[in-house]
């Protein structure tokens, strides 16, 4: 036996006596997954990949009800306000259920729901001008606490995030948001803009740091003879994406027809057939 007087820590030959201490190989872990992208792209779609009947999904703004066929149907709690939020929250962490995956559809809507409750305005009454940083700040801290809440909840967990622009201003050396632009000022394919999930800068920075993996989907156009593109998900770094991911085996620099089992699969087991 090892007894350190400054500390108090007991140690044993083959273990130890503080039963605080782990390995994560010992702990139940499912990823933390950020997926995000412009409009009309499935994002909410995807989420199903995990399995419909484990998942449930905080719909914060009716995305899911087109989902009426049979194969689709997801299990849907519908997020009008900061409070349903915090409930399904609750819920998750202290009653029995079925659910091995939650996904916030989306973690965009859901902050502007967290300012809301900073302002006191109504789901159904817009949002006043000229907002201050403290406000903003405190809705941002509400969202944080939510994203640490969810993520350390014994189940897998989905943030789905809107996309927007960040634009380089090459004379000073800053980032201006696109909403702060015109359409006809911004170019699509130039080094200078970064496509990035749409949330307030410190805000979308814990996000970031909080998530396993971080996804943005994007669709090519289909090819002759097809009606629809195909679907993609970017998953490595990349200088005009906020994306990448933690795993101890290499992952694919993106995945066509994007499938989030098989991701998991990817980041536990790794693969020999990687796309490039």
């Amino acid at each position: 036996m090892w007894y350190n007087k400054y500390t108090g820590a007991v140690r044993i030959t083959g273990g130890t006596l503080n039963a605080k201490i782990t390995r994560p190989s010992q702990q139940f872990y499912l990823p933390t997954i950020t997926i995000y992208s412009p409009a009309k792209v499935g994002k909410s779609l995807i989420s199903l990949t995990v399995g419909r009947n484990e998942l449930l999904i905080l719909d914060a703004q009716h995305g899911t009800d087109w989902m009426r066929h049979p194969k689709l149907d997801p299990n849907v709690w519908h997020i009008s306000n900061y409070s349903e939020w915090e409930e399904a929250y609750y819920y998750l962490r202290d009653r029995k259920h079925p659910y091995k995956w939650v996904s916030n559809d989306t973690i965009t809507k859901l902050h502007n729901l967290a300012l809301r409750k900073v302002l006191g305005v109504k789901p159904d009454v817009p949002l006043p001008s000229g907002i201050s940083l403290p406000k903003r700040g405190a809705a941002g801290e509400h969202t944080k606490l939510m994203i640490d809440n969810f993520r350390r909840l014994p189940m897998g967990v989905i943030f789905i995030a809107g996309e927007r622009r960040l634009v380089a201003d090459t004379d000073n050396g800053s980032l201006l948001d696109s909403e702060e632009l015109g359409n006809d000022e911004i170019v699509e394919e130039s080094p200078n803009v970064r496509y990035v999930p749409d949330l307030p800068d410190d805000t979308r920075k814990y996000l970031v740091q909080e998530s396993d993996v971080i996804g943005r989907l994007f669709i090519t156009p289909p090819k002759d003879g097809q009606r629809r593109g195909k679907r993609h998900m970017w998953l490595a770094p990349h200088s005009l994406y906020e994306t990448g991911y933690r795993s101890y085996y290499p992952l694919p620099d993106y995945m066509s027809q994007p499938n989030l089992k098989r991701l998991i699969s990817l980041t536990q087991r790794g693969s020999n057939n990687a796309e490039q």
